[in-house]
């Protein structure tokens, strides 16, 4: 009976996987972007109707990132459920002056909207799901904090498609 060895010359795997590994340690030091204080994706600026603002913090690093660029804006926004607390995003939000003149509008793509706003009184009108909320505030140096808490329609979050089957709530 032949004698067959299971693995052919052991040390040279060992030495090719060294190597692949020593390869791949190095590789990313040279090619990797320096870190900044805001990681490797800071959030980006946006400017519409001339109003610089950020909208995200979907996630614990995106919503750190934006918080630490906060002090730069004069209107700081928050939008959450009423019940439950879960932050909210797609949160369509309407500024207007104190003459009712529309400055700024978008819908939102994370919990938080930052906006930079020339001193002043305004209105923001949101509205989720179609629940709208309106607040005067005073945009100046101190920063307007604005939370909103929503009431959520719970009939959209239980919504359950069986297909006819389903047996009538309560039987």
């Amino acid at each position: 009976m032949p004698c067959h060895r299971p693995f052919p010359a052991p040390w040279k795997h060992a030495l090719a996987a060294l190597l692949v590994c020593l390869h791949a340690a190095a590789a990313p030091a040279a090619t990797a972007p320096p870190a900044t204080p805001l990681g490797p994706n800071p959030p980006r600026v946006e400017q519409r109707d001339g109003i610089a603002y950020l909208s995200g913090g979907i996630g614990a690093d995106e919503a750190a990132r934006m918080r630490s660029m906060r002090a730069a804006f004069n209107v700081q926004m928050q939008f959450a459920d009423a019940r439950t607390g879960e932050w909210l995003s797609d949160v369509a939000v309407a500024l207007a002056d104190a003459r009712g003149k529309p400055v700024f509008s978008l819908v939102t793509s994370g919990p938080f909207l930052y906006v930079k706003l020339p001193p002043g009184s305004y209105r923001a009108r949101i509205t989720y799901q179609g629940v709208s909320q309106t607040r005067k505030f005073t945009a100046g140096r101190k920063p307007a904090a604005l939370d909103f808490r929503i009431a959520v329609n719970d009939a959209e979050r239980s919504w359950l498609y069986c297909g006819g089957g389903c047996k009538p709530a309560g039987r």
